[in-house]
């Protein structure tokens, strides 16, 4: 099965994210207050470009069906999702006006361009494999870390949140149906990328960096 393919043939990056300590430690609910407020905020801009990912998909989609799916998707971000992200901003006491004012980080702005132009491409199957990763690695994730009951993993441990990913998965399976190897291969390079930007999310929130530091230049 392609989710077997996909997954299986970057399965140690899949477990480095994992593992990572920000992933570990917002299980374990020790992550410092600041590394999850700074992350809050840089993944609350993350999520308007991907809601504007899911409008390329939605132009792309090959029927009613997918772009009624995507429209929801677009949606379920700009409204329940994000509204989550303003609730946990008020109980840390950031205003609507400080968070009008952050920047997306070097490493957000890299993340959304490489997914904004692979959109650009016209093609749904590689705007579905750019997106995916975030997708499923949150659903799967957050299911693993459950054990922690935090509300914030309770949300993208939920049966809706994982049936995305796997609409997404399935989606792409029947778009890449007697598609040749070097289709199949691109498919999955857009995977390996997107998950890796899915780890430098989480390293950037972790050490809180917005940008590349005059000490790592002067390396």
């Amino acid at each position: 099965m392609l989710a077997e393919r996909l997954k299986e043939n970057v399965l140690e990056l899949w477990e480095t994210t994992y593992q990572h300590p920000f992933v570990q430690e917002l299980g374990q609910g020790t992550l410092p207050q600041e590394k999850f407020k700074f992350y809050l905020l840089q993944d609350y801009l993350y999520l308007l470009d991907y809601a504007r990912l899911m409008a390329y998909a939605a132009i792309n989609a090959d029927d009613e069906s997918s772009m009624c799916y995507f429209t929801q998707i677009q949606s379920d971000i700009l409204g329940s999702e994000l509204e989550t992200h303003r609730n946990y901003m008020a109980t840390f006491d950031i205003s609507a006006e400080v968070a009008a004012q952050v920047e997306a980080s070097l490493f957000n702005r890299a993340y959304a361009a490489n997914m904004l132009a692979t959109a650009q491409s016209g093609q749904l199957s590689k705007i579905i494999a750019t997106v995916l990763p975030c997708a499923w690695t949150y659903a799967e994730f957050a299911q693993r870390l459950l054990k922690a009951c935090r509300v914030w993993l309770e949300k993208y441990a939920s049966a809706d949140f994982a049936k995305s990913a796997e609409w997404l998965l399935a989606k792409l399976e029947s778009l890449l149906q007697d598609k040749s190897e070097q289709e199949h291969q691109a498919i999955q390079t857009i995977f390996k990328s997107s998950l890796e930007f899915e780890y430098l999310f989480w390293e950037m929130s972790y050490q809180m960096q917005t940008g590349i530091s005059t000490k790592t230049v002067a390396k």
